[in-house]
């Protein structure tokens, strides 16, 4: 639409374009689904009914893992393979995503079940390359930390790599 409106040589062609597409600040996303969620017990219900999942999803045993993204790289499909990978291991996946660089609301609001205070999930792992709460220039820890106390399991950084090599990274440990 804008190169129709802007480009001298395109004034007088034809050009198709779509409606633009609305995202949600804060939402569970899956790359085969028909629409963003901003609730999770209505997402969960989706794997009861999809057609190309493994009948093994329905089952209140399979694992509950949560993804955390930043919402501007849902738009790329970087993540769409991290995704796959692990429903074809066999867990459930949540991926949460926010508009800005605070994710202890979307914890709460997403990954915490509002009735009885508990953990949706069996581990998070985050994908942002960020603090859990503030960017490369300010991060809130004790935020965080009272975010990650209330969703009690594991979490996992896996972008360590971002800001440094493999060597670094294993020299650390």
């Amino acid at each position: 639409m804008i190169s129709g409106s802007y480009a001298p040589a395109l004034k007088s062609q034809k050009i198709e374009y779509s409606d633009p597409v609305l995202f949600l600040d804060v939402g569970i996303w899956h790359p085969l689904a028909p629409r963003m969620y901003d609730d999770v017990k209505e997402y969960l219900n989706r794997y009861g009914t999809r057609k190309d999942a493994n009948e093994k999803f329905k089952s209140p045993d399979v694992p509950v893992i949560g993804l955390v993204l930043q919402r501007s790289h849902i738009v790329t499909g970087d993540y769409v393979a991290v995704v796959m990978e692990l429903e074809a291991r066999e867990g459930k996946v949540i991926l949460i995503f926010a508009g800005g660089l605070d994710f202890s609301g979307p914890f709460e609001k997403l990954l915490i079940d509002p009735v009885t205070k508990k953990s949706m999930v069996n581990s998070v792992i985050s994908l942002t390359g960020f603090a859990l709460v503030g960017g490369p220039a300010r991060q809130d820890h004790p935020r965080a930390i009272e975010a990650l106390t209330k969703l009690d399991v594991p979490y996992l950084v896996a972008l360590p790599l971002v800001f440094q090599t493999t060597e670094e990274w294993l020299n650390s440990l």
